[in-house]
């Protein structure tokens, strides 16, 4: 085929451009090939080590920057990568050699990937239960309703004629107190006469929990009992009705309010003191957790009130609180409803009465005793009232 000089000229101008093109691309393999060494050394390092790979004419320098190949054949391709711990993997890809890790105490190196680190969990903190002295939590219980022991056939005729004794505080009276102060502190002195009247006339101590078994099965107590019990769980009844009590033998029920314990009121037994009671033989029973009037709150502040201060108890002495006692005496329908659901076996008034039976167990009588009371208005408190119809079950103090 004839070629004119302008064609000629045409294709040595593609064919120059063509191997332009081929020597660019050559040439930004090289240098991009360099620029993937790895680095084994910080960057101000001015030592250069060298790795043998077998031939001693055959040598890499391994630098910060990059990987430089000297005295290379063109039968030796080394392929240099990274490990995933920045340690430089070499390895010399031939027939035969692959590279192998010596260290010496010579200035040669021999590289090998380290091994690989196995990542060690990091401590998670889970916090630790603390008792809680304070069980805050709001929550309503399903309605399991307890009445307590299971009862005999002749449960509901049995009647005894039992005081309840009503005490708040036992301790000298204050220099500025005033009527109301008075009426609920029972001095150290007139305590003691007034055990000492009941222990010289027969009485003999027991508890809420013993006189619940005589009611329901017929277990037997003393002829002439009394019960104690002790409202709001001040600092005084371990200070002074404690040791009092001691003297006599007898023992005694406190109604704690524990959220003003948990907070470590002074004028409020610590749990220290009240545990200290417990283990001489005193039951410890819930009196809500902040001394809440209940008619006057709803549903929910009801439970949280009682069963908040049912669970703070049973979590220091470790079983189920059965006996309440109602703030200011105050309750309804509503609130002795919530008392049973909660599961409580009998539950404590302001109510005047002598006399216990199984009927309306959520509304028990007692007998006040007042810091004003005279001896002989104690002993005509203790004196019987006229039995009680299961319709009513005393009179209002």
């Amino acid at each position: 085929m004839h070629h004119s000089p302008k064609s000629d000229g045409i294709e040595k101008y593609a064919l120059l451009l063509s191997g332009i093109i081929i020597a660019l691309i050559v040439g930004t393999a090289i240098f991009a090939s360099r620029q993937t060494a790895v680095s084994v050394a910080e960057a101000e390092t001015t030592t250069v080590p060298t790795v043998a790979l077998g031939d001693p004419t055959e040598t890499i320098a391994v630098t910060a920057d990059f990987v430089e190949i000297a005295e290379a054949t063109p039968e030796t391709i080394l392929t240099v990568t990274e490990s995933s711990v920045s340690t430089p993997v070499i390895t010399r890809v031939t027939p035969t050699n692959t590279a192998t890790a010596t260290n010496t105490p010579t200035a040669t190196y021999t590289l090998t990937p380290s091994n690989t680190p196995t990542e060690t969990p990091t401590s998670t903190n889970t916090p630790t239960s603390t008792a809680t002295h304070t069980a805050t939590a709001t929550y309503t219980p399903t309605p399991t309703p307890t009445v307590g022991p299971t009862q005999d056939a002749a449960a509901g005729s049995r009647f005894f004629e039992l005081p309840i004794l009503m005490y708040h505080r036992v301790e000298p009276w204050p220099e500025d107190a005033g009527e109301l102060r008075e009426g609920l502190t029972v001095q150290p002195d007139m305590f003691r006469l007034q055990l000492e009247y009941l222990r010289d006339n027969g009485y003999e101590d027991i508890s809420l929990y013993e006189m619940q078994y005589a009611l329901t099965q017929g277990r037997e107590i003393p002829e002439k009992s009394v019960i104690f019990t002790f409202d709001d769980g001040y600092r005084d009844n371990y200070e002074y009705a404690f040791p009092i009590m001691q003297e006599f033998g007898f023992t005694g029920t406190l109604f704690l309010v524990t959220e003003f314990m948990d907070e470590g009121r002074e004028e409020y037994l610590t749990w220290d003191m009240a545990l200290e009671m417990h283990e001489a033989g005193w039951d410890l029973e819930p009196h809500t957790k902040t001394h809440a009037s209940l008619t006057e709150h709803n549903h929910d502040y009801v439970i949280y009130e009682v069963l908040g201060s049912m669970e703070t108890i049973k979590h220091y002495v470790g079983y189920q609180p059965r006996f309440f006692v109602y703030p200011y005496g105050a309750y309804d329908d509503d609130v002795v409803q919530i008392i049973r659901d909660i599961g409580f076996w009998g539950a404590l008034t302001t109510k005047r009465s002598l006399t216990q039976s199984i009927h309306y167990p959520l509304e028990r009588g007692r007998i006040r005793v007042s810091g004003r009371d005279t001896m002989q208005d104690f002993k005509n408190r203790l004196a019987p009232l006229p039995t009680p119809t299961p319709e009513g079950d005393g009179v209002d103090e």
